[in-house]
């Protein structure tokens, strides 16, 4: 294959279709590509495709560069718009056929229009077909409404599920070229004492969906165990997005070496990662390649699959590749965007099968990103600039997306990052954690991110956080609520609704010396509790013995807070035992519950 890439190019160069630097850019590339370590045992997406084509009839099995018939550059592609104004291919289409229908009903469909199949996803019954008629008509209007009337025809034929246009997607980062001196996202998500319990297993392998990494990165050495380059079509997916690398900035935040003495912590320090670069030089991804993307890490085993880009547009092919990666097992992760919109649907994020997540900043509000730090304004003038976290009823959580420090290309250096592509992968990281700690479904996996989240704007589930921003600690624990019959109450204890707690509820005590006792088998035992300002404090005892006092009181109300963790480094049966103390004469003590990892 190198041989014939190499000959390639040099063809290339001789009719003049390449310029010489490009020419030996990419000789350079393919030349790099052949000495990736043969240690990561993943498939090619062509094997993928030829495996799913062994299940429904035998063919020719195809190379990578094989997929398309005839390879897109990034200089070729043009875009048109839909009515809502989104971009997409311009005389491309995907086409979703129903469940069944057979190979003669999808050769048809596309000869009625004069098609072309590009590629056929025949894992989840998708066809991505250019359409000559349209593409090569020069005048946009005229391709658009071609264009249109081509995909109202496909979608009469009987055997047609939908059709789509191949939308184009954006990486969510908001991008600024200053960097603070420590994260402050892990504490804020309590991942350190999360980490207590795991910190992850190289067996699970998080996807990232993106602009491809730095593999020189020194906080990115030995995580990849699996790559593809679906814009060039290789093995080799350098980042080369602006900004210090999209996908490079998304992977240091999901799983970077931890504890290596360089750098940062990852999310999920000891996740193993595969690298899909979707995303082009100019941060756009086309859906056929996300398509193509998501096959590609489920066939990989990715038990979590991140993608920090979205478009207002709906695909039902996307649609159909994301539901697949579901019924295989995977968590889908979204970034919700970043145009401070509440009337703006933004997908893959608002797929149902999708965890969408908006960002939030240091002191747990809505992400807004106002300028750069050089004074300039990338959007025009400063009123134009202002970008924040998108809100609506399809936000599930929430997580850190402003000034958060990460890797960068395409040196081992770091800077701050800013969107809701920053906050996406610290879902995922957590996901990571979640299926290292044991055998989990993604559907418990996914309720375990949202129903432990910490409950942030109006109570419950709101438009701008979802169910709240998540909770690492919250999430890997296994929590015991005030109400739980585990839990031994003495003496004057009174239960009161309370917004954001654990379960709505928290038993409180004004009397000295009221106690409440939980006895567990684990490792590690959390005492959450609301801090307020009528609230005084506690005295814990581990075991029968003192462990100090831990102070219950805040100048504002703060529900389900972590006051109290102790660790041991092995598992065993152990008490904690929460005793009322008196300092004034408020609220002595209240539980919410205690969590045992």
């Amino acid at each position: 294959m190198v041989m014939l890439a190499v000959l390639l190019v040099a063809t290339l160069l001789v009719i003049g279709l390449l310029p010489p630097q490009e020419a030996q850019s990419k000789e350079t590339k393919e030349r790099e590509t052949a000495q990736i370590s043969s240690q990561e045992e993943t498939t090619t997406p062509a094997e993928n495709e030829a495996q799913s084509q062994d299940q429904q009839e035998e063919g020719e099995k195809t190379t990578p560069a094989e997929d398309y018939s005839e390879a897109q550059t990034e200089e070729e592609l043009v875009l048109d718009e839909d009515p809502e104004g989104n971009e997409y291919v311009a005389g491309e289409l995907l086409v979703t056929y129903k469940k069944g229908a057979s190979k003669q009903a999808k050769d048809k469909a596309p000869k009625k229009v004069s098609g072309k199949v590009e590629k056929d996803f025949a894992e989840i019954e998708v066809q991505h077909i250019s359409l000559p008629e349209a593409k090569n008509e020069k005048d946009q209007q005229a391709r658009q409404k071609a264009l249109k009337q081509k995909k109202e025809d496909l979608e009469q034929e009987p055997d047609v599920e939908a059709v789509d246009y191949n939308y184009v997607r954006e990486g969510s980062m908001t991008p600024n070229d200053t960097r603070y001196s420590s994260q402050w996202a892990p504490p804020k998500i309590n991942a350190p004492k999360g980490w207590d319990g795991t910190q992850g297993s190289s067996s699970v392998r998080v996807a990232i969906l993106d602009s491809g990494f730095n593999s020189n990165h020194v906080d990115l050495l030995g995580k990849v165990v699996g790559r593809w380059d679906f814009v060039y079509n290789d093995s080799d997916p350098q980042d080369d997005v602006a900004y210090g690398g999209h996908g490079t900035l998304v992977a240091g935040i999901a799983a970077a070496n931890t504890n290596n003495s360089e750098g940062i912590a990852g999310t999920c320090p000891n996740c193993s990662l595969l690298i899909a670069k979707v995303l082009n030089a100019d941060n756009k991804a086309i859906d056929a390649n996300v398509i193509s993307g998501i096959n590609w890490a489920s066939s990989n085993g990715a038990k979590v699959i991140n993608m920090s880009f979205g478009l207002g547009g709906h695909s039902a092919a996307l649609e159909t590749a994301v539901n697949s990666a579901w019924g295989k097992g995977a968590v889908v992760v979204a970034a919700a965007g970043n145009d401070g919109r509440d009337d703006k649907t933004e997908y893959p994020a608002a797929y149902p099968n999708v965890i969408a997540v908006a960002a939030t900043d240091k002191d747990d509000k809505r992400a807004i990103y106002e300028w750069m730090k050089d004074g300039s304004y990338p959007y025009g003038s400063p009123a134009q600039n202002v970008r924040a976290s998108n809100a609506g009823p399809w936000v599930d959580v929430a997580a850190p997306g402003k000034g958060i420090l990460t890797t960068t290309s395409p040196y081992s250096v770091y800077e701050e990052a800013w969107g809701t592509s920053m906050a996406a992968p610290h879902v995922s990281g957590l996901a990571g954690l979640l299926f290292s700690k044991g055998a989990m479904t993604n559907t418990q996996v996914r309720k375990k991110i949202e129903e432990t989240a910490k409950d942030l704007g109006t109570a419950g589930k709101d438009p701008v956080f979802g169910n709240g921003r998540i909770d690492t600690l919250a999430a890997l624990s296994s929590t015991y609520e005030e109400n739980n019959p585990a839990i031994t109450y003495s003496g004057s204890w009174t239960s009161s609704y309370l917004s954001g707690a654990s379960g709505n509820y928290i038993k409180k005590s004004t009397q000295e010396g009221a106690s409440a006792t939980f006895s567990f088998t684990g490792k590690s035992v959390t005492l959450w509790a609301n801090k307020c300002t009528d609230c005084e404090a506690a005295i814990v005892y581990i075991d029968g013995s003192s462990a100090g006092w831990v102070n219950l009181y805040s100048s504002t109300n703060q529900p389900r807070q972590p006051v109290f963790t102790k660790n041991w480094s092995t598992s065993g049966n152990h008490t904690i035992k929460v005793v009322a103390s008196e300092v004034l004469n408020g609220v002595k003590a209240n539980v919410d519950a205690f969590s045992v990892m």
